[in-house]
């Protein structure tokens, strides 16, 4: 059994696939019922009460102490080796632990996967071997810190899942788990000769989600297709193209980027407009996050006392802002991807799909209907997940189990493409390069297409 995290800065979704048995793929319905949430989506929050950890939903609706929230972002933005312990240390204060991301997320990870394996065992029985996909920004798959971190976090996790009389929500036991973890030789290096656990790029699991749920629009070898994932804290952009062949047709995943710029920074810059202390963010955080859809059909929502209500006009403001730095980014990786195949007419025809969140607001699609060549009269072939007939066959094939074992439905393949993809044996998820038996198309008589009056940052 397959376990795919796509492991988000908002919350986390599970896509699990049995091996055997037609290799049957269904999604993690973990039930959740809060504002801002799909029920496949475990909110990625944990707190401390009395020494012993929350995490999820409960985690959200904590109140009285810490709550950590935006994991992932944590990790990505802690580009320091972890101390590997020689010594027994005492757990740190809770209110010091944002001190120490890379534990908070291993004990998050191993909730979320130990509620998974026992679902699993519950439907298939105990003898089930786990093979774990965590998704990673490509650009950090560098063996640097950061690599190593997610990497430390992982194995962590793992560990702490898999330890079955370990309790999950006991600070101290945990803490004294984690540092033994940390004295093992192996921990924050990739062994797959060793390891049933594996970091894989997001784009790359994006990519391949969409080979499985959106086969009928991008099933055409004579255009380039840009998939953006807009997350809660990320943005993945990852360019493919179908190679057509006697043999097989296969997806060749050519070119990616990832943006730290997400609908979280809609929040904040919601915060910010109001002007709230650093003080008060943590506490109305939640209260702005659950305001957007309400703002998003024109009602005023008062957030907290002592600051003015929120309108329209601040989300479309917050919106425009974040929205636009993500197209930016789209920008820079489309001139990453044109240079790769400069000397080509293809480019004449570029699909758009966009996944994730970030999607689902007017300011994000509306951002991404620009383009580079927008000047030339010309429009990009623009779509959604939930327009095609394939989509709707993946939401009809693609099961669930958990909660209330109700299958998705086109809406819910948004948000479930990328653990779609990492539900795949890391073997079989494309890496993000050109392989070596496909050569760039040569150059045609004309020479560049002349199409586009783009600057990439090397001056394409």
């Amino acid at each position: 059994m397959v376990i795919g995290l796509d492991f988000g800065t908002s919350g986390t979704k599970v896509v699990v696939r049995l091996l055997d048995k037609g290799r049957p793929a269904s999604a993690v319905d973990f039930g959740t019922d809060q504002a801002g949430f799909s029920r496949f989506s475990f909110p990625s929050a944990i707190a401390l009460e009395n020494y012993r950890f929350l995490v999820g939903a409960d985690a959200e609706k904590h109140e009285n102490g810490p709550v950590f929230r935006s994991l992932k972002r944590r990790l990505l933005g802690t580009n320091e080796e972890i101390r590997h312990a020689t010594m027994r240390q005492p757990p740190p204060r809770p209110k010091d632990l944002h001190a120490h991301p890379h534990f908070l997320v291993a004990v998050y990870l191993a909730a979320v996967l130990r509620q998974v394996r026992e679902l699993v065992a519950n439907e298939h029985g105990a003898n089930v071997e786990f093979l774990y996909n965590l998704d990673i920004p490509v650009s950090q798959l560098d063996g640097g810190p950061i690599q190593r971190g997610f990497q430390t976090a992982l194995d962590a996790a793992v560990d702490f899942a898999e330890t079955d009389d370990l309790p999950l929500d006991d600070y101290r036991a945990l803490w004294e788990r984690w540092l033994d973890v940390l004295s093992r030789e192996s921990t924050g290096s990739p062994d797959q000769q060793v390891k049933r656990w594996e970091l894989v790029p997001e784009s790359s699991a994006i990519v391949k989600g969409a080979e499985a749920a959106l086969a009928s629009i991008v099933r055409n070898s004579r255009r380039y297709t840009a998939i953006v994932d807009i997350g809660a804290g990320t943005t993945d952009l990852g360019w493919f193209k179908w190679i057509a062949s006697e043999e097989e047709d296969r997806v060749f995943f050519f070119s990616a980027k990832t943006s730290l710029d997400g609908c979280d920074d809609v929040d904040d810059r919601l915060l910010d407009i109001l002007a709230v202390s650093d003080t008060d963010r943590p506490l109305i955080f939640p209260g702005v996050r659950e305001a957007k859809p309400k703002l998003g059909v024109g009602r005023q929502v008062n957030v907290c006392d002592g600051y003015r209500p929120l309108c329209s006009d601040d989300l479309r403001q917050a919106v425009d802002e974040v929205a636009e730095r993500c197209f930016d980014e789209y920008g820079v990786s489309f001139g990453d991807a044109y240079r790769k195949e400069k000397n080509t007419d293809r480019w004449k025809d570029i699909r758009v799909i966009l996944v994730g969140g970030g999607s689902q607001l007017d300011g994000f699609r509306g951002q991404f209907k620009r383009h580079p060549r927008w000047q030339f009269g010309r429009n990009v072939d623009f779509r959604l997940p939930g327009s095609s007939e394939s989509v709707g066959l993946t939401a009809k094939t693609l099961g669930a189990i958990g909660v209330s074992l109700v299958p998705p439905i086109d809406a819910d393949i948004v948000f479930l493409l990328p653990a779609l993809g990492l539900s795949y044996p890391a073997v079989e998820i494309p890496n993000p390069t050109l392989p070596d038996d496909i050569a760039p198309l040569p150059a045609g008589p004309r020479g560049p297409t002349g199409l586009y009056d783009y600057q990439a940052p090397d001056d394409v």
